[in-house]
């Protein structure tokens, strides 16, 4: 059944005459398969637990709104944050070993926190509209690494001839 009413609507199946799953099943659209559903036509139920949690149909899939939900990018942006994080800390440990520690460009106010800041929002920037467009995980690092590594490479041109000029903050 497909009701709709003003913006949204109300979209479910009964489903009946099976081993499991018989009831009303709830979709968050009309999709595939419910739009062309009629009354009396059978339909393969995926049941995981006793629950329904996609109807197929002529080839045609549609998840139900308890099928769990894939959100992976969301997890590769904490993943890819999280690297980035891992491997700034090295970088710092290199300077502070070969005497630059502590010296301008090399210090947390001058490159580290806005590196932390940048890797920060660039991986919730990729990651958030990833997920709201679809996109496969993969496209979070993907995007967010190279991105991050030319920022950092130019955050240091930039403080290193600051320094230079003397106009270093």
């Amino acid at each position: 059944m497909v009701e709709r009413n003003g913006r949204g609507g109300r979209f479910e199946a009964v489903l009946s005459g099976g081993p499991a799953g018989n009831g009303t099943v709830r979709f968050g659209d009309p999709g595939p398969v419910l739009a062309r559903l009629t009354a009396g036509e059978q339909v393969t139920g995926v049941v995981w637990r006793g629950t329904v949690m996609a109807l197929v149909k002529d080839g045609l899939r549609q998840g139900s709104a308890a099928e769990p939900r894939d959100e992976a990018q969301i997890t590769a942006g904490l993943g890819t944050f999280a690297g980035l994080l891992a491997a700034l800390g090295p970088c710092f440990a290199v300077a502070y070993a070969a005497g630059l520690g502590g010296r301008r460009p090399w210090t947390w106010r001058a490159l580290g926190k806005p590196l932390v800041i940048g890797s920060a929002v660039t991986c919730a920037d990729v990651a958030i509209p990833a997920f709201v467009i679809g996109l496969p995980w993969w496209v979070v690092p993907a995007v967010a690494v190279p991105f991050v590594a030319y920022t950092s490479r130019q955050l240091y041109r930039y403080r290193r001839s600051a320094m230079n000029s003397g106009t270093a903050d």
